[in-house]
């Protein structure tokens, strides 16, 4: 433990008030049900629970599923009739492979989206100034389609708040498809620092230049991740100025996770989340992938930490993986991403 000074300070520097975390062993035993992260909510509220980080934290504990007519704001009653029953259409409607047929599958999801729902309007209600969710951060599932573990995607529902502009920003491994997809109707942005994706995209519509993808290659460094994310999202505060940002915190992208492409410590992601917490904007935090659950567990209570204050002594090692971004190519690609928010300003004056 460090010293109340200390903690004060951190507090002052990063902190911008209360901290909402949605939590209710409902929630955190329905979630661990999922095969891809079964037992995952359980170890990682274990762990925040340990460092004694509920009793400083305001916790949402009055959680109830997203009534079905909630969820038809994006999903199909299509779907969601073949996710409740899950007896047929099942390759339809993408409940195969990576998001088999769970019994329960819709009140598992529901409650999600749920608790999401509610750290959102918590967040826009003005009652915190960061909101946390670390079941939630479902970011692949379409209207009409699983996909990637997601079954409803939650984020899609905690974005349609109350603020005229909201700042979606992705930090998974993977491509946070269905939520851009989601925003290229509305007057959104959405960020993802990824692996494996087309860089800069734009859409027809009111969400046209409002998808920037920043594309990185194996063995990136928590500095140049770092690098890139400040110089890419302080472009995107000035140009699109959001009333508030939802963050993905996917912690697939650590240098322990079972997919082993970038190498990224917990120092990456927290440089990152330190910008969005200084910017001093409503702040959604959301889970994501994460498949070493020990590694998850550091990452998303260090970062619960970070947004209470105080600095807990947590981290993951790096790997030897070679590094491929070269900084040349890395330098372009952010210009790349920089300039087409210098087009989102301008369309958002027209």
């Amino acid at each position: 433990a460090e010293p109340n000074s200390r903690r004060q300070s951190l507090h002052r520097l990063y902190a911008t008030g209360e901290v909402a975390l949605a939590y209710s062993r409902q929630l955190v035993e329905l979630s661990a049900q999922l095969p891809k992260v079964r037992g995952r909510s359980v170890l990682v509220h274990s762990l925040i629970h340990a460092y004694k980080l509920l009793d400083r934290l305001t916790v949402l504990s009055d959680l109830k599923p997203l009534p079905e007519s909630a969820l038809l704001g994006f999903h199909s009653e299509a779907y969601l009739s073949a996710l409740k029953r899950l007896d047929s259409d099942l390759l339809e409607f993408g409940f195969a492979y990576d998001c088999p047929p769970v019994r329960g599958a819709f009140d598992i999801a529901s409650l999600v989206a749920g608790a999401t729902v509610a750290a959102a309007e918590a967040l826009s209600a003005g009652q915190f100034d960061v909101a946390i969710n670390w079941t939630g951060g479902w970011h692949h599932a379409k209207r009409d389609e699983a996909s990637g573990f997601c079954y409803i995607n939650d984020i899609v529902y905690g974005l349609k708040k109350r603020y005229d502009r909201v700042m979606y920003i992705d930090l998974d491994l993977h491509h946070g498809d269905g939520v851009e997809e989601a925003c290229h109707s509305t007057i959104g942005l959405t960020a993802s620092f990824l692996a494996a994706a087309t860089p800069t995209t734009s859409a027809q519509g009111p969400g046209r230049f409002a998808s920037v993808n920043v594309p990185l290659k194996e063995g990136v460094s928590d500095a140049q991740f770092a690098a890139s994310f400040a110089a890419v999202i302080d472009a995107a505060f000035e140009a699109f100025d959001p009333g508030a940002v939802v963050c993905q915190c996917g912690a697939d992208a650590l240098a322990t996770d079972e997919f082993k492409i970038f190498n990224l410590t917990l120092t990456g992601y927290l440089d990152c989340v330190k910008l969005l917490l200084q910017s001093r904007r409503p702040l959604l935090l959301l889970g994501g992938g994460g498949y070493h659950f020990p590694s998850t567990a550091k990452l998303w209570t260090a970062i619960t930490a970070l947004a209470y204050g105080p600095d807990f002594c947590l981290d993951v090692t790096p790997s030897l993986k070679r590094n491929l971004n070269d900084s040349t190519e890395l330098r372009l690609l952010v210009e790349s991403a920089v300039e087409n928010l210098k087009r989102l300003a301008e369309a958002l004056q027209l």
